[in-house]
């Protein structure tokens, strides 16, 4: 029997300002196994930063159902919101925003820091040399190229053992090189750890090197493409 990460059944999302309606989602069922590695395509005002906000626990869907890890956002207040983000989402966003006055080593603790588990544990040390960053650990971000600081990024994200990792035009900022590498980065994670990965993409090369593609397109799911195949080890 499949678990599923996320589930939603007709999910919309509708934004009202003072002389404008925008539908950002409309009706969107989709369905993302534990441990698939899925990108989301489609052009700028498609839906997908609304998306993953939403999954991220970030926003609430206007209607439908929806059930993200085990949990559904419309039952929680925003702190009991705030708490379940920290435990069980990771993020990764097209700029960095690590804090300028620490050091690598320093933007990874911080999460642990935020849930007051950062006393004795080694773990940042060990994600910034899983991401390939274990020479650059004192370094600061004025310091590290853009892949680097991307690096850093993912290691900060996944230091609290989430259950799943989103992560919104990761390689707006980075040349092909590291855009590659930062995709192969992913890769890695979802076939080593099993985690849960899904990225928002304009690049389609990259978006292509995931398991499964998700088209959205004015809000609608266009299409479901599903790529294991060509993708397997």
């Amino acid at each position: 029997m499949e678990k599923f990460a996320v589930k939603t059944n007709k999910l919309k999302k509708v934004y009202s300002a003072e002389f404008q309606t925008t539908i950002a989602l409309k009706e969107i069922d989709l369905e993302i196994e534990e441990g698939e590695f899925v990108s989301i395509m489609g052009p700028s005002g498609a839906g997908k930063t609304t998306l993953l906000n939403i999954l991220g626990f970030l926003d609430k869907p206007s209607s439908g159902d929806l059930n993200i890890i085990g949990h559904n956002p419309i039952e929680f207040n925003e702190e009991e919101l705030s708490r379940i983000r920290g435990e069980k989402v990771g993020f990764v966003f097209e700029d960095f925003f690590l804090i300028p006055s620490l050091n690598a080593l320093e933007n990874v603790q911080l999460p642990l820091i935020f849930a007051k588990n950062d006393k004795g544990n080694e773990k940042p040390k060990i994600l910034l040399k899983r991401v390939g960053l274990g020479h650059r650990l004192t370094h600061y971000p004025n310091e590290l190229s853009g892949g680097e600081l991307q690096r850093v990024a993912v290691a900060r994200a996944l230091a609290n053992n989430p259950k799943i990792l989103l992560a919104d035009e990761p390689t707006g900022n980075l040349d092909t090189r590291n855009a590659r590498e930062l995709f192969m980065l992913f890769r890695n994670l979802n076939r080593e750890e099993g985690l849960t990965i899904v990225v928002a993409t304009h690049n389609v090369k990259l978006g292509y090197s995931a398991d499964r593609v998700i088209h959205l397109n004015d809000g609608k799911m266009e299409k479901d493409e599903r790529l294991v195949k060509q993708n397997a080890k």
